[in-house]
């Protein structure tokens, strides 16, 4: 008789339990409602919300713009600088390098070793500069960023 009695109890308690379980637990939808074009209206369906997405970047990026040719003609045309063509010199990018200050420097490179590298590492960056600038391959080794642990002797 007491199991009988315990087992009812446990049922009712379970399905207490599930029924508080659906009115308090917190609900989660899959997707977060959109409003339509004019603004008035939510939109909650999936696949709805999802053509108003096509919708909005089709009227972004394939918009016909109209451009008056007497604007553009009518703004000031700035002196061309040659000078800006020419490939950096290993003295500029020596002075450049003595020129970075503290916390400054690129994140993968400290700046004590631009600072005290000398002219090996000068050369290196003048010649990965030189690569860049006249649009040659990068070595694999740079574009990987392959790391080395140095022991400090701690």
């Amino acid at each position: 008789m007491k199991n009988m009695w315990w087992l009812n109890i446990s049922s009712d308690i379970k399905d207490l339990y599930s029924l508080l379980k659906q009115v308090f637990s917190p609900k989660s939808a899959p997707f977060v409602p959109l409003l339509s074009k004019n603004r008035s209206t939510p939109i909650k369906d999936a696949d709805k919300i999802r053509e108003r997405w096509i919708e909005h970047f089709a009227d972004l990026f394939f918009n016909q713009s109209t451009v008056d040719e007497n604007v553009i003609s009518g703004l000031p045309q700035l002196d061309i600088l040659h000078h800006m063509d020419k490939l950096p010199s290993l003295i500029e990018v020596v002075s450049a390098m003595g020129r970075i200050k503290a916390g400054r420097a690129p994140v993968c490179i400290s700046i004590e070793l631009l600072q005290h590298g000398g002219m090996h590492v000068a050369n290196a960056l003048h010649t990965l500069i030189k690569k860049s600038w006249l649009g040659s391959p990068v070595s694999q080794d740079w574009i990987n960023g392959r790391l080395v642990t140095l022991y400090k002797g701690n």
